[in-house]
């Protein structure tokens, strides 16, 4: 694997890994607002923070598809370097 390839490849990696986070992340404060009602007590507008969290959970999920476009590409461009 070419030196730029090796970087392409953990920039790609490091892009996902943060789109990661933000969805599990919002997973767990949507699965927490939903099964636990103590969470619910310091937010007025509850259905109103679900929203966010389903729309920050969306926007991750599309980002990291985008994501997955570039890995193939990287694959094919090694591939043609042997």
């Amino acid at each position: 694997m070419s030196e730029i390839n090796k970087q392409a490849v953990l920039l790609v990696d490091a892009v996902a890994a943060y789109f990661l986070h933000k969805k599990t992340s919002a997973q767990a404060n949507l699965e927490n607002y939903l099964n636990n009602s103590s969470g619910i007590g310091e937010h007025g507008d509850i259905v109103s923070e679900c929203v966010k969290l389903v729309e920050q959970i969306d926007h991750a999920e599309s980002c990291l598809s985008i994501v997955d476009n570039y890995k193939p590409a990287l694959s094919i461009e090694d591939s043609a370097m042997v």
